[in-house]
This record gives C-alpha cells, structure tokens and sequence, in this order.
C-alpha cells in the first residue's frame, strides 16, 4: 500500500505488479511481504492445527472406499500418529486408551480430496484444507517460492495440503508464461528438465509458446529423469501430435476441441474463444473424434479437463459472479466479492446461446471420454477448494456417476501420480489424509461442499475455523 492506503503493488508467487520505474523496489517488497505472511501463517497454523496427544478415533463413520465404489456404515478408524492404524466395524475394533474419539455417526468418511491443477499461493492453503482438499499439485509456479510453501505447509509452519510439483516450461515471445523458465535451445530445455528434476518436480509442464521442435528433447528428458509430460498444446501442434510426442496428460478440455479445428493460435486467447465459438459444431460421434479417443486411451494419456474454468468463460457474464463461485459468494467477504464480478470472454455478450450449447460440448465431452475409459484427474485453475467442489459437481452433471467422480478426486488421482501407495484410500497403514462430511455426496454430490471436519497427516483441522479466520462464513 502507498502511505496514503491506496494500492501500489502485489506479489501472489507467480506475478509482479508495481508502477512504471519502481521495478528496482520490488525484491524489496516481496521480501517484506514474505517476512509479514510467514509471521502470520505460523501464528495461524499454531492455533488452527490440532495434533491428538495419543490416538484419534472416528466412530460410526459412512465409510467410503473408492476401490469399490461401496459405502460401509457403522465403521471406526483408528489414526496413530501420522498413519491409519485399523478400520473395521464399530465395536470390533479396539479403541485405545487415552484416546481422542470423534462421534462421526450420520456423516460419510471419505480420503481427502485431490486438486490436480493448482498454482499455489500464500492464501491458497487455508482455502484447499477448509474444503477438504488434502493434496495438490501445482503446475507452474516460481520455483524457489513454490518450494518454500511447500516446506512450510509440510512443516507445520504454515497451513496448506501435500504437495505434488510440476515444473513449466516456454518459449520466449510475446505470449510467453509469466515465468523466469523460458528455453529456446535443445541444450536449454533439458537443463530446464533437470533443473525441476534436482529439486523433487514429479512432472514438467509444457507451455503454448515452446517451439514445438523442443517438445521431444523435454519428453526425452523428463522421461529419463522420472518425470509425468503435461501441459497445453504448444502452438503449431495439434493434441494428438502431442500424444505421439510423448504428453502422459493433456490440461484444459479446450485443447481437445482444437485438435479439430486447425490454425488457432494455441498462444492467444483464441485458443479459448474459438473453442466457445465451435465446440458445439464438432460431432463426439465422428470418426476423427472416435479415432483421438482411442489414441488417448491406447497410450493412457490423462485428460485434466478444468472445466469449471470454461464454465466461468462461456457461461459466465461480466456483470456476474462467476458459476464457480455462484453457490458461495454470499459467504465471501465484501471486499472479495467485488473482485468476482466478471471473468467470461468476450464473445459471450453477442453469442450467449452458442456459448451455452459449447460448454455443454465440453461436458459431453469428458462424459465421452469417461465412457471410453480415458483416465480424467480433476483439477481447477482457479479459487483454490471451491472451485474444486464445482469440477465435481459439473462431472455429475455431465453423466459420471458420483461414487466414480469421487474415486477421480481421491484414489484416481493418487494412481496418476503414483502415491496410492499412501494415499488415495483409508486403510491400515495408509497416511492420515481423510475428511468427514455431513451428507452424502454419492446422493447429493454438492453435499461434498460441507465438510464437517479434515484430517491431513494424523492433524486435525476444523473446516469452520479456517473459513472465518479469512473471513468467510462456514458452509455448516
């Protein structure tokens, strides 16, 4: 802030914002500012965060296993220090002494939820663990800043979810991604790979404006290296060169459609508005789609649709809040409401219907993709924990029944990224990641939104207590 308390700049971890000619002052005030937020998040996490001093018992919980799809009621879980320790029916299963007990009769069990598209940051911790959001992999961000959140929320100093990291990488341009990892040379890209590599990234994402004559020594590499490919659909491929490239995963339902409709500049925001503009031409029933589809499958290409995303572009309006945040805004505070206000394209105003009628292609369209068997992650690109709820719901919507929409969010995204091992289910042995709500999200999937009570790493955390410590009311 200036001193006469108007704004003068900002720093979220991934954009810097000051006025024209103080561009020297701004490592200044970003480190200030971190200073300031790393303070406040360890008081916050201090009184938020509650570790039982023995055991945790959860009794007559409406266990969910995403396995099987099948609810077991009347069941109670153990937790021992970080990791599940027994589950089994109430009664049968031995309750230590000393123990923590939580009366979870009327409520569903679940493994705590997955945000597959993420890019954190500092206020996005708080937000994902309210929501039940216990894991999240962030997909590009300032690496150095995306590490430390990382090392602060593992160690308690700060509140936010596990952490999976996927590193970005583009090309120089006019259309390049705000980031520092910018490669225009072979021996440039790989040094980008093995850089993330050296520093724990599972994933590297590709960006629209790397030079597509690139794209095959960052597979090379990052497949050499461990590392998942992902990203957006460099301009002057299409999705599927892309796929016979190497990509193990596809962000953004978009870039499907735009490989049915060649010349867009996958770099601009055409690469959105022609997809609003076209989706509802393309026939899902086509040869040309068929055979994309089978390709997806036949190489286990991931789709990480991020559909809320284009639910706030194509039906949203600019004098609205967003669809995303419609079920919640009258929970946020003032001052954040008026930052809702708008967030469609363009062409909505002049094209609403056709915008309409697209995204509901974008939605049949993950169905299909369900249906065919093509592995989905669900991820949101936006309002970290609400937007989350809204992916799920919009896969209800679409025809994907809830049981297999919650798999998708939990065990599903844990099998992607290869930490079923630990997580994904509750089971003895697993680590503690679980959450507890007061409904039933396989009836009433939008019940996943009340959230009664989250428990990440054997830590307790009560979802209302978060919510109002930024000043948003509780869902319950």
């Amino acid at each position: 802030m200036e001193d006469s308390r108007t704004f003068f700049g900002r720093y979220d971890g991934y954009i810097t914002a000051v006025p024209e000619g103080w561009e020297d002052v701004a490592p200044e005030m970003i480190k200030a500012q971190a200073q300031r937020v790393a303070a406040r998040q360890k008081a916050e996490a201090a009184k938020l965060s509650h570790r039982p001093a023995g055991a945790l018992v959860l009794k007559g919980a409406r266990l969910f296993d995403p396995e099987t799809g099948a609810v077991r009621p009347g069941t109670t879980v153990v937790i021992a220090g970080n990791r599940v320790q027994a589950v089994g029916r109430d009664g049968e299963v031995p309750v230590p002494a000393g123990a923590e007990v939580v009366d979870a009769r009327g409520k569903m069990l679940l493994p705590g939820l997955w945000d597959m598209h993420q890019h954190f940051n500092d206020g996005a911790g708080l937000l994902d663990l309210a929501a039940g959001v216990t894991t999240g992999r962030d997909l590009g961000n300032d690496p150095d800043f995306v590490l430390d959140l990382k090392r602060r929320w593992e160690t308690g100093e700060a509140l936010g979810p596990r952490v999976v990291l996927g590193g970005v990488v583009d090309g120089p341009g006019p259309y390049a991604s705000p980031t520092r990892m910018l490669v225009d040379t072979e021996e440039k890209a790989r040094a980008t790979v093995d850089y993330y590599a050296d520093r724990g990234f599972v994933q590297m994402k590709i960006y629209s404006s790397l030079d597509p004559k690139l794209v095959p020594p960052v597979v090379a590499e990052a497949h050499r290296r461990g590392m998942r490919v992902s990203g957006h659909i460099p301009n002057g491929m299409t999705a599927e060169q892309a796929v016979r490239e190497g990509f193990d995963e596809i962000q953004h339902v978009n870039f499907l459609f735009l490989n049915f409709m060649p010349g867009i500049d996958t770099r601009t925001p055409a690469r959105m508005s022609a997809v609003g503009e076209h989706a509802a031409e393309l026939d899902l029933a086509s040869e040309p789609v068929r055979a994309f589809i089978r390709l997806l499958k036949e190489r286990h290409t991931v789709v990480d649709p991020t559909v809320n995303f284009y639910g706030d572009l194509f039906t949203g309006r600019p004098d609205r809040v967003g669809p995303s945040l419609t079920p919640v805004v009258d929970r946020l505070p003032y001052q954040v409401r008026r930052l809702m206000l708008g967030g469609s394209l363009p062409g909505v105003l002049t094209q609403e219907q056709r915008y309409r009628d697209s995204f509901r292609a974008c939605l049949a369209m993950v169905r299909l993709l369900y249906d065919e068997g093509v592995t989905l992650v669900a991820g949101t690109d936006t309002n970290p924990g609400f937007a989350l709820h809204r992916e799920l719901e919009y896969y209800v919507e679409a025809g994907i029944p809830a049981a297999e929409v919650l798999r998708i969010a939990t065990l599903g995204a844990a099998r992607v990224m290869k930490l079923d091992r630990d997580l994904g289910t509750i089971a003895p042995g697993k680590l503690a990641d679980l959450i507890l709500v007061d409904g039933d999200p396989i009836r009433n999937i939008s019940d996943i939104r009340r959230v009664a009570l989250v428990v990440k790493d054997g830590v307790i955390y009560d979802p209302a207590k978060l919510y109002r410590t930024v000043g948003v009311k509780p869902a319950l």
